[in-house]
């Protein structure tokens, strides 16, 4: 060994290096293997629907860790229940992996409501509904009024909406909106105190100098006597 050192120094130190590479990498991969449970895998089972105590206690039996991630607020489930669950159900992954959970939230999300009223009763439903307010929460109360389909009050839980209140998202907003009739009705009233109903009535009864005449005029001619000479008459005597 000694001789092939002293004759081929270069050749033994990279048959030692390749030697040691090897040996590191053999103890690297089993090393690996045992602290990650390398090929081993766990299938995460469906916790969602189901209450949080259940789904712990679910999870926790099959070797999963567990951690809530969020809470939102849905009124067609119960709540304290899972709304969402990462890794899926069914899904392939390392034991002991973390699961997190999306629980339903006791109390639904309070959102403050700027003053809506004087403006269109389209932006005013697109403003409630960035807020998180559904489409079916959003009534809509017709009241006499000049502009069409313009905001008048808001009202919640039958109290008048005051700027900047929060509320809950999973309340009822009432919209009371004009209807624009109030300018047809002070035509009608108007109509009433002169005693007419139509602009026709008006104009015969007020006629202008330059309404045009009712009849057309008829043109008669005079007779005309005819002048009969007799017959064997001179015109001179």
């Amino acid at each position: 060994m000694s001789s092939l050192l002293r004759k081929y120094p270069i050749l033994v130190n990279l048959v030692i290096i390749i030697l040691v590479a090897i040996l590191g990498i053999l103890i690297a991969n089993f090393s690996l293997a045992i602290f990650t449970k390398h090929g081993e895998y766990s299938v995460v089972p469906s916790v969602e629907k189901m209450s949080y105590s259940s789904a712990i206690d679910q999870l926790h039996a099959e070797g999963f860790k567990v951690e809530i991630s969020d809470s939102v607020f849905r009124d067609d489930l119960r709540p304290g229940y899972v709304l969402e669950q990462n890794p899926t159900a069914n899904s392939k992954v390392k034991p002991g992996r973390t699961v997190y959970l999306v629980i339903n939230a006791v109390n639904a999300k309070q959102v403050a409501i700027n003053n809506i009223e004087g403006i269109s009763l389209r932006q005013g439903k697109a403003m409630l509904q960035g807020l998180g307010f559904k489409d079916k929460n959003i009534k809509v109360v017709y009241r006499l009024g000049k502009h069409e389909n313009l905001i008048q009050s808001v009202r919640v839980d039958g109290k008048k909406l005051r700027p900047g209140q929060r509320v809950p998202v999973s309340s009822v907003i009432v919209l009371e909106v004009s209807d624009g009739r109030v300018g047809q009705l002070t035509d009608s009233l108007l109509n009433v105190e002169f005693g007419v109903e139509t602009v026709d009535d008006y104009a015969e009864e007020y006629p202008t100098e330059y309404s045009e005449p009712t009849e057309e005029p008829v043109l008669t001619e005079e007779p005309v006597e005819e002048v009969v000479e007799e017959e064997g008459n001179s015109l001179m005597e």
